[in-house]
C-alpha cells in the first residue's frame, strides 16, 4: 500500500521534485522480510521504519505512521504479508490497516 500525505507542504512541490518517502516494515508472516526490506531500500536510500520482534502488524503502521507524521514525509510505502482473498484472517488486517491510514490517500498494490 502507498500513501500519500497530501496535507504535506511539500505535496505540491514534490511532485516534480524528490519525496520523502519511508518504507514501514510490517510483513511479519515471511521470515527475513524486514531484513530483504532494508537491504532494498538501502540501496535507494529509502528510510524503513520497523519495530523488533514485534508480531502485530497494525502496531508497526500505527508507530510507523506516527513516524512518519513526526518526520514529515511525503509518502510512506507499508510491506505487508502477501494475502489471497481467500485468506480471510490477513484480510482482515489489510482492512484493520486501511483504517488506520484513513486519512491520507492509498493505492493499494497486489499481485495479479
Amino acid at each position: 500500500m502507498i500513501l500519500w500525505n497530501s496535507e504535506s507542504p511539500k505535496h505540491q512541490e514534490s511532485k516534480e521534485k524528490n519525496k520523502k518517502c519511508l518504507l514501514l516494515a510490517a510483513d511479519l508472516q515471511r521470515p527475513a522480510a524486514v531484513e530483504q526490506l532494508k537491504v532494498l531500500a538501502n540501496q535507494e536510500n529509502i528510510e524503513v521504519f520497523n519495530i523488533e520482534n514485534w508480531q502485530d502488524p497494525k502496531k508497526v503502521v500505527t508507530e510507523g505512521m506516527n513516524y512518519s507524521k513526526e518526520q514529515k514525509f511525503d509518502c510512506i510505502i507499508i510491506d505487508t504479508a502477501g494475502r489471497l482473498h481467500v485468506d480471510d484472517v490477513l484480510m482482515d488486517e489489510l482492512e484493520k490497516i486501511n483504517k488506520i491510514c484513513n486519512n491520507l490517500n492509498s493505492i493499494p498494490l497486489v499481485n495479479s
